[in-house]
């Protein structure tokens, strides 16, 4: 049921630490993988719950096996998102991700 609805493909990026040969540490967007889900306006309960505003909150819905953090971008052809917060459903018959993303072109 889920997979039917997958109308939103992205790259999922995330801030890792490293070093360079001085030994100074420097932080970098490093690719981790790519992934696609369901996208739509997030509702006023949901851009409350995460403090987002309405016109930049966003509700995607993914595959759980979706390697994806709080703090992660996306990067997409319908802009630069933010992970804000992270829902893992894995009960049911529609076993999901709920991620709260902010952001957009």
């Amino acid at each position: 049921m889920f997979s039917n609805l997958k109308n939103f493909s992205f790259e999922i990026k995330r801030i890792t630490w490293k070093t360079d040969n001085d030994g100074n540490r420097y932080s970098e967007n490093e690719n981790k993988c790519s992934g696609s889900g369901h996208i739509q306006q997030a509702s006023k309960e949901f851009v409350e719950r995460f403090a987002m505003s309405m016109q930049t909150g966003f509700t995607l819905w993914a595959d759980l096996s979706l390697d994806i953090r709080v703090g992660d971008t996306l990067t997409s052809n319908k802009g630069i998102f933010t992970v804000r917060g992270l829902n893992r459903l894995d009960y049911g018959m529609n076993k999901h991700l709920e991620v709260a993303i902010e952001g957009g072109k």
